[in-house]
């Protein structure tokens, strides 16, 4: 049973995978770095700790993959940066924030040409490098991340289901790199509690359901006004120097043309004005630092953390995650997913749509109108 992968991983996903010619067996090779690990961008990152004391897990990592596909053989080398993967322990974020990253080049036909594995140095010894070494690889293969689900049970998950401890991949993962690299053998049953939950069809004869009650949260919404001065002007600030905090990057160019472009959205549909200003004066600060997203009340304004989304390639799954955090902002809250609608409904719904990013719904639109 074949799924639709881009609308399945939210993040990290870009449909690139390693070239594998027919009937043959893909080395790559992977090699830990002991001075500066080499990015794909071409930028160097200061090793800050061996892996010597580290690598059987990380070996056990790379083998339970290399296991799971006929057509892929990974092979330790000592190579450093000239490795197809290299690897190293950086300074990510400190203890207990992000364990791990990884970055990769594709070309023209998005296969991947090389890749980079980074561990926190602080977090070595926790007891998930395994785990996080399992995710790693995962995207490094070209899977990207899964929301956190019952309906699945995946080392692709973001935040981590749990610690990995099994010496072959759990039976979804095995699923989901079959769809990317294809076995000969038969793909793995799923249970019922691993198939993946259905994106609903819209029950309107219309793309999307406009009758759509989106939930509210007057508080937030209230919040907001209070931060504006109460003078219906919303300050934003943007941070495109990757200045707000110790390990913040640069808001790109393009993740700021999206912004604008929804903030003059959000304009247009009410009787907002949106200015885009210092972050001293700012009511909405937006910001990219560290891994995950989140979206938190400050003392005289709204932090968005864009996470690792903010410098990532956009892609439409980006978009909508994107987007519906900043409407948290403005009193918008989120549809349980039990709910089943997708974001041809709202923006604020939990599944994504199969038709794309569209900018806001008709019902995103009445539900700010509610609210200012």
């Amino acid at each position: 049973m074949a799924v639709n992968l881009e609308s399945l991983f939210y993040d990290d996903f870009y449909g690139a995978k390693w070239e594998i010619n027919n009937g043959e067996v893909r080395t790559i090779t992977w090699s830990p770095v002991s001075n500066s690990l080499k990015l794909p961008s071409g930028e160097y990152v200061s090793v800050t700790a061996s892996l010597d004391n580290y690598l059987v897990e990380i070996r056990k990592a790379f083998q339970i993959w290399d296991d799971a596909i006929e057509g892929i053989k990974f092979l330790e080398t000592n190579s450093g940066n000239s490795a197809d993967v290299a690897i190293a322990a950086t300074d990510i974020d400190g203890h207990g924030g992000n364990y791990g990253y990884w970055n990769y080049n594709f070309d023209g036909n998005k296969h991947i040409t090389e890749g980079t594995i980074g561990f926190d140095n602080y977090d070595l010894n926790d007891g998930w490098l395994l785990t996080t070494a399992m995710h790693e690889v995962g995207n490094i293969l070209g899977l990207g991340d899964l929301a956190d689900s019952t309906q699945y049970k995946s080392v692709q998950e973001d935040p981590f289901p749990e610690r990995f401890s099994s010496n072959e991949l759990w039976n979804y993962d095995k699923y989901l790199i079959n769809q990317v690299y294809p076995n000969t053998e038969p793909e793995p049953e799923l249970t019922p509690e691993l198939t993946p939950a259905p994106t609903p069809n819209p029950t309107s004869t219309s793309d999307s359901d406009s009758n759509v009650e989106v939930p509210t949260d007057k508080k937030w919404a209230n919040s907001l006004w209070k931060f504006s001065g109460k003078d219906d002007i919303i300050n934003v600030y943007i941070d495109s120097e990757g200045s707000r905090k110790k390990k913040s990057k640069k808001v790109s160019s393009s993740h700021q043309n999206f912004y604008e472009s929804l903030f003059q959205e959000i304009e247009d549909a009410t009787q907002l004005k949106i200015e885009f200003t210092d972050s001293d004066e700012a009511d909405i600060i937006i910001h990219s630092t560290g891994k995950r997203m989140s979206t938190k009340k400050k003392k005289g304004y709204f932090d968005v953390n864009s996470g690792k989304i903010g410098i990532k390639r956009l892609n439409d799954a980006g978009r909508e995650n994107l987007a519906s955090d900043v409407l948290t902002c403005f009193g918008l809250d989120f549809f349980e997913k039990n709910d089943f609608h997708n974001s041809d409904d709202s923006l604020m719904s939990y599944y994504l749509s199969d038709d794309g990013y569209h900018g806001l719904t008709d019902s995103d639109i009445a539900a700010l109108q509610s609210l200012w």
